[in-house]
């Protein structure tokens, strides 16, 4: 229809780099209001949810699986398949642009952090235009974090052993269920937090959220 389309990309905002970070999420908040305030109509199209663990363990004492394959063209990636032992992807690496990618690292590698963090990364990507008011994007990220369940092991052992009985067949399967029950493990809460919702109710105009 003649319509031109701009796509910006924001990263890294939350790098641990106080400094940095603060001035990158004015930058962003700023572009926002420019585009309010211009009446320019914008939409997201991808968004990353990051949960970290100040935690001195390795990648390898988390199980992260995803529950829910519907829409899936493939398996997921093997649970023992990390790259360079300090990132692990639950999605089958083969899938070239997937819409949902999730994937567990050692950030503090990545960025070369003085503190131990681990991050759980959920990347929601292609998010179609019919998501565009904030109670429809937020029903659209629950729905995307529905589908991954997380679990923590003190003992690398026994998140194998669970690994083992996960990559048989994919499925969080009674027996896994079972075998997890009788684990000392913790399971993540892999939500929406408050301060996602805060950052989301400002993109789409919300000032307060009633929680």
């Amino acid at each position: 229809d003649g319509t031109t389309y701009t796509t910006f990309k924001f990263v890294g905002l939350k790098s641990y780099n106080k400094k940095l970070d603060r001035r990158k999420t004015r930058l962003l908040n700023k572009f926002i209001d420019f585009l309010i305030k211009i009446d320019i109509e914008y939409r997201l199209k991808t968004i990353d949810l990051a949960y970290d663990f100040h935690i001195n363990k390795s990648i390898k004492n988390f199980l992260p699986i995803m529950v829910n394959r519907i829409g899936m063209k493939s398996k997921p990636n093997d649970p023992f398949n990390y790259y360079e032992n300090t990132t692990l992807y639950l999605e089958d690496g083969s899938v070239k642009d997937p819409s949902l990618k999730a994937y567990i690292y050692d950030k503090s590698v990545k960025n070369n952090l003085d503190d131990r963090i681990i991050r759980f990364e959920i990347s929601i990507r292609k998010i179609k235009k019919e998501f565009n008011t904030f109670e429809a994007i937020m029903e659209h990220i629950e729905d995307k974090l529905s589908k991954y369940r997380l679990f923590y092991f003190p003992v690398i052992a026994e998140c194998n052993k669970n690994k083992w009985i996960y990559k048989s067949n994919y499925k969080f399967s009674k027996k896994l269920e079972k075998s997890i029950s009788k684990s000392n493990v913790i399971e993540v809460n892999v939500s929406i937090s408050n301060e996602i919702v805060s950052f989301l109710s400002k993109l789409f105009c919300k000032d307060i959220i009633e929680q």
